[in-house]
């Protein structure tokens, strides 16, 4: 990525006025957007943690005689506190960004992100002592917790990070999406055709023939099975991965123009985390992280790719912006 240079002094508020007559750049996500995406990451952990996924034969719920408020301390193995603790940090960032306000973030909303977490946990697993095919334990509500600290505590990393590249981004492209409006039309019917093509490649093919498994299975070491593979073969897989999600975010630069940026981040982590759910819950399928990893490389590769058609110096004239440090 450029140096920030001339992307310092755009802003992402729509009540913030333009100055120097720099427009203001649009948010990475708004605020609806933000919420919905939190709402839908919570929504989905619920149902992957309490759901009726798995063809097994037993019943979903059973009569309870006696619920117990205070679960059992059960031992767990590595698998399952990995596993909780992976599904509870997106319940920390989703928590700690529904609560998060500009200006006023700071300890009072992590608390309360982690409290909020911390009660999700504890009445899923109260739940969970309904269903034969779970196993209620505050060992989970305490992995689940902690990972939810982790993830509020991340979550203003992660978004600073994230508004900074798209600052730098939209500060460099500007200029060129501007003069895409021909090629959208195009764009916008490719996009179309290349969506299910990516997610019908990083879906598992034998999907129509197999059945759900009520527990997910993850491999939580990127590259695990791709090292068993020939160095060529893991050379062509990999650049195969990365250059999909590469097209598919330069099909939505230049199908969304000024909001191409933002939106292909949220379509490639979409379909990169929504496909690998789907995996998670196929039997004889798994997930990985893997195609995560991919899917950011590739976006960043194309958003460079983008930006080296756009000198600094050319980027700086057509937004009247000085080409610097980036200060304060």
């Amino acid at each position: 990525m450029p140096g920030l240079g001339p992307a310092c002094v755009f802003r992402d508020r729509r009540t913030d006025e333009t100055t120097g007559g720099t427009p203001a750049k649009p948010p990475v996500l708004r605020r609806r957007t933000l919420r919905w995406a939190a709402v839908a990451a919570l929504t989905l952990i619920v149902w992957g943690t309490n759901g009726p996924l798995g063809t097994d034969g037993r019943a979903w719920l059973r009569p309870v005689d006696s619920w117990r408020w205070s679960p059992a301390w059960t031992p767990s193995g590595w698998d399952d506190v990995t596993t909780n603790f992976a599904v509870y940090l997106p319940v920390g960032i989703a928590f700690r960004l529904l609560l998060r306000r500009r200006g006023r973030a700071g300890w009072a909303d992590f608390y309360l992100a982690v409290a909020l977490s911390a009660a999700l946990s504890y009445l899923t697993e109260l739940a969970q002592q309904a269903m034969p095919s779970r196993v209620s334990s505050l060992t989970d509500v305490a992995v689940n917790t902690a990972a939810a600290a982790c993830g509020a505590l991340a979550a203003p990393v992660a978004q600073h990070g994230l508004r900074a590249v798209h600052a730098a981004a939209h500060a460099y492209l500007l200029p060129w999406l501007r003069n895409t409006a021909l090629l959208r039309a195009g764009a916008k019917l490719a996009l179309l055709v290349a969506l299910p093509l990516v997610v019908v490649a990083v879906l598992p093919s034998h999907l129509p023939r197999r059945s759900w498994q009520a527990e997910p299975c993850v491999n939580w070491v990127p590259f695990a099975r791709d090292f068993l593979l020939p160095l060529p073969v893991l050379i062509v897989r990999t650049t195969e991965r990365i250059a999909l999600f590469t097209v598919l975010t330069g099909l939505c630069l230049l199908a969304a123009g000024r909001r191409g940026i933002p939106l292909a981040f949220l379509l490639v982590g979409a379909v990169a985390l929504g496909t690998q759910v789907v995996r998670a819950f196929v039997a004889g399928s798994a997930a990985d992280l893997t195609t995560p990893l991919l899917a950011l490389a590739g976006w960043l590769l194309a958003v460079r790719v983008a930006c080296a058609f756009r000198s600094p110096r050319r980027a700086a004239a057509a937004t009247n912006a000085p080409v610097g440090p980036c200060r304060g």
